[in-house]
């Protein structure tokens, strides 16, 4: 906790020197011949990794010491060796299968009837709803390859630095091809404040449910940095079709490891609207260029065709992932169709709630509760600039403008299906949209950035974004701390007195 706790501390004192407008980070743009500019972003980047993963050792509860039912990833892969789609516990209540509506949990505690808890249930034997990839991909190589199983724990830390690694080469990218003014300084404080944002959850809560996430999230990150480089970047067709393959190949995974992180995939519309008008433009649209776009689509229909079959051999629907099946808080077999669940009063509610819930301030460090992404991360609300007509304008240059706006509107439409999907809006939850709000804050600051001319108020500009942005690392570090749900300052005896001490160099 020592050394995470002061690279956090190093990001911050670095956050406030970015408020100097002198700096030397803002005499420098991203774009310019500085090779220790390349050198400091990557060491920034592994520090933030660092910051990020570290502290997931901390929980006992979260971090494989305890296992009970987070280690479902590692017994699927067991399975799989085994050939079986399901998970073969050896201590199943027959009277289970007996009961007239096994998913009523009251039922459940009333008959006294013990289950594996958030497994999916059907015909007799206990599935694991949580998507297959990360098994298929990183569980189950590394039990083939070493012996025995990967702890939960080092997934989540893995997809947490692929995404962060992501998301740093993705900022870099949009620089370099439309923010030339951008400085050094700037594309670090908001590639940091991003990480942040995105990934803090999952530093406290590490095993299984920030599995799911952060492996969809590191899916659709590179998704989008695939997609942008093969629409806004590269020049020759060929590289262009390869490289918006790869990006298919990431979505269509995503699907696999979260449905509503894969929901992102959306935005892959306006950038082949983007990329069509641009050929348009080129004189370059013909059929042989539609046969090259169904091969780079490819991806999706394979991967997505695969889900499907999995999905049926196990639950008889294609369409079935076990959210109906699941021995849980509520009785989600009875929720109906999709349609029966539509409220247009808890959809509003369950958006406002994650969008813009305020916090509460408490007299107790670390002085503050879980609130919407809105109030928890002002730097956020930044991305609504992508509606200022001049932001619009600029960025319809570039055929960008459709996709800002799509940035725009899938948070509110994922956070839909998280209030159709489950029985209460948890807190992890807003990881399914805050990287997207940051890849839009990132769009707007750079756009806006551009249109600035004199000194003095481009000055003004980074310092107001650096203040945000230092804002929310700190942010993010003191809801880490909040005690909640067996996390380390939760289920530690005296750890938040400790690190109080720690962060304020205080005697033991």
């Amino acid at each position: 906790m020592f050394c995470e706790t002061y690279m956090a501390v190093i990001m911050f004192i670095l956050g406030c020197l970015l408020f100097v407008p002198d700096f030397c980070l803002h005499r420098v743009t991203v774009h310019a011949p500085f090779r220790i500019g390349k050198v400091m972003t990557w060491l920034v980047a592994a520090c933030v990794i660092l910051v990020l993963i570290l502290p997931m050792k901390l929980a006992p509860h979260w971090n494989g010491t305890i296992q009970d039912h987070r280690n479902q990833y590692e017994l699927m892969a067991e399975s799989l060796l085994e050939g079986r789609l399901y998970i073969g516990y050896q201590d199943i209540d027959p009277r289970l299968e007996e009961m007239e509506n096994p998913y009523d949990p009251e039922a459940r505690k009333e008959a006294e009837i013990a289950v594996h808890w958030d497994h999916a249930w059907y015909n007799g034997h206990y599935y694991m709803y949580f998507g297959i990839v990360p098994v298929l991909f990183v569980f189950l190589p590394f039990r083939i390859l070493a012996g025995h199983a990967l702890n939960t724990m080092y997934a989540t830390m893995l997809f947490t630095g692929l995404g962060v690694v992501g998301l740093f080469a993705l900022f870099e990218m949009l620089v370099r091809r439309f923010f030339p003014k951008m400085t050094l300084g700037t594309y670090l404080i908001l590639s940091i404040s991003v990480s942040f944002i995105s990934f803090w959850y999952a530093s406290g809560f590490p095993a299984l449910y920030c599995t799911a996430i952060t492996s969809g999230m590191c899916l659709e990150i590179w998704s989008f940095y695939f997609f942008f480089r093969a629409v806004y970047v590269i020049r020759k067709e060929n590289h262009q079709i390869l490289c918006a393959a790869f990006g298919a190949l990431c979505g269509a995974l995503a699907v696999g490891c979260r449905p509503t992180v894969a929901l992102a995939n959306f935005l892959v519309l306006p950038l082949l609207a983007a990329y069509l008008l641009r050929k348009k433009d080129a004189g370059e649209l013909n059929r042989r260029l539609a046969g090259k776009l169904f091969l780079a689509a490819l991806p999706y229909f394979i991967v997505i065709a695969g889900l499907m079959i999995y999905n049926d051999v196990r639950f008889d629907s294609p369409f079935e992932f076990g959210q109906s099946y699941q021995l849980t808080v509520a009785d989600q077999h009875m929720y109906g169709s999709f349609l029966s669940t539509l409220d247009p009063e808890t959809l509003f509610n369950g958006i406002k709630e994650n969008l813009f819930k305020p916090i509460e301030f408490t007299n107790d460090f670390p002085w503050v509760s879980y609130g919407g992404v809105c109030w928890s991360f002002p730097l956020l609300l930044l991305g609504m600039a992508v509606l200022l007509p001049k932001v619009l304008r600029a960025a319809g240059k570039e055929r960008m403008a459709a996709v800002l706006i799509g940035l725009l509107f899938l948070p509110p439409l994922i956070t839909m299906f998280d209030v159709l999907w489950s029985p209460y809006l948890l807190e992890r939850y807003q990881m399914d949209i805050v990287y997207l709000m940051g890849i839009s804050t990132f769009l707007a600051v750079g756009f806006l950035g551009e249109q600035i001319e004199e000194k003095k108020k481009a000055a003004v500009f980074r310092g107001f974004v650096s203040f945000l942005g230092v804002a929310a690392i700190l942010s993010a570090v003191l809801l880490w701390l909040v005690p909640n749900d067996y996390n380390y300052t939760d289920y530690v005896e005296g750890a938040l007195e400790k690190t109080a001490r720690w962060l304020f160099f205080l005697k033991p």
